[in-house]
């Protein structure tokens, strides 16, 4: 509750639903081998399955997809003596669903957020020295809310409720990485050492939202309502 001179501001959090506990599942398996082709050539080259199998707090499975990733390095002596050594690869790195992202939709475990005014007297300060009763002075505003339609009133703002508001949107995948490396290095003496190394990253399947002015059951907002998406 919040008041600004004769107005008073009130807002409702209800708990949609009791949680019953999320699981966020990922299994994963890799192969990895190391091949030596001569002295100057050597390659390490792998493969990564992961499957993300994810539920939010209402038991509703919002996440099933599974993505291979790709790992492979090459290594190049030019003499064969360890002098020079040029190195390069590639490598994709696949990410588990955000729980955050997983629980928008999900009605369980978290509490819609509606707002409405009203116009009630503000609380008469007092000069007594014994503390003022403030549980009666939040008292006369909600009961006059209460008097004059209490939640089914108008609100003030579109209101935000869990699993109506914001949904997610078909095609949600898992984000991923996938890096390059590129690297030279030198050795000096017996036992010096100098090199660089430089990579770059590029990742794929973000979030993303949009606002949609859908009236369907499931997701009717005033204003529209927020689809997320890959």
């Amino acid at each position: 509750m919040f008041t600004t001179g004769s107005t008073t501001r009130i807002y409702w959090n209800p708990l949609v639903a009791a949680s019953q506990g999320s699981a966020m599942r990922t299994y994963s398996a890799f192969l990895n081998d190391r091949w030596r082709l001569n002295d100057k050539l050597s390659f390490n080259v792998g493969l990564r399955w992961d499957k993300n199998l994810d539920e939010d707090q209402t038991g509703v499975k919002f996440a099933d997809d599974s993505a291979w990733s790709p790992r492979l390095a090459v290594t190049f002596d030019p003499k064969g003596d360890g002098t020079w050594t040029l190195n390069a690869g590639f490598a994709r790195y696949v990410m588990a669903v955000a729980q955050r992202i997983g629980d928008i939709q999900s009605a369980g475990g978290r509490t819609a957020t509606s707002a409405t005014t009203t116009s009630a007297p503000r609380s008469t300060p007092t000069r007594r020295r014994e503390p003022a009763d403030h549980r009666a002075g939040a008292q006369r505003p909600v009961g006059l809310f209460n008097a004059n339609g209490g939640t089914s009133r108008t609100t003030r703002d579109a209101p935000a409720i869990p699993g109506v508001t914001e949904k997610i949107g078909e095609g949600l995948t898992s984000p991923h990485g996938d890096e390059v490396v590129v690297g030279v290095s030198r050795r000096l003496g017996s036992k010096g050492w100098s090199g660089s190394t430089g990579s770059g990253r590029k990742y794929k399947d973000f979030y993303g939202s949009n606002v949609t002015m859908d009236t369907d059951a499931w997701r009717t907002r005033p204003g529209g309502s927020t689809t997320w998406r890959s």
